[in-house]
């Protein structure tokens, strides 16, 4: 996990909206669902993040914790206000239940009043729905 995901996903649990510094020289900014959703013994907890002051680029994260003591395959990708993925915003990695995380891929999008959201899921090995962030305008 990057020193940006880090930050984003520790600060993250505390509100809804705040900020974090990262290992990138803007401040990271972010929106995540609250409450977190709770499915197959785990709390999955997922944000959409952006730097503080521009619209580009953005990227989802997803975490994990909670008692399901086994692998699972969480992914986080970015949707747009048609519920349609943002090409090249998905990631999906097999990591630990009770202390998961991820980073989907920054990308660029169009700041044309769009929203997008940030959305999550897992399997282990059945299908659980993570959940969706709030929705971000760029």
């Amino acid at each position: 996990m990057t020193a940006t995901a880090a930050a984003t996903l520790t600060l993250a649990a505390a509100s809804l909206i705040g900020t974090a510094s990262g290992a990138h020289a803007a401040t990271v900014d972010y929106a995540c669902r609250t409450p977190d959703v709770y499915a197959d013994g785990l709390y999955v907890h997922t944000c959409i993040n952006w730097y503080m002051g521009q619209s580009n680029p953005t990227w989802g994260t997803v975490s994990t914790h909670g008692g399901n003591n086994t692998s699972i395959t969480l992914c986080v990708h970015l949707l747009n206000q048609n519920l349609a993925e943002v090409g090249g915003s998905k990631k999906c990695s097999t990591v630990w239940g009770p202390s998961g995380s991820v980073q989907g891929p920054p990308v660029n999008q169009p700041c044309d009043g769009t929203k997008y959201y940030a959305e999550s899921w897992f399997t282990s090995p059945t299908y659980y729905y993570g959940g969706m962030g709030p929705a971000v305008v760029c």
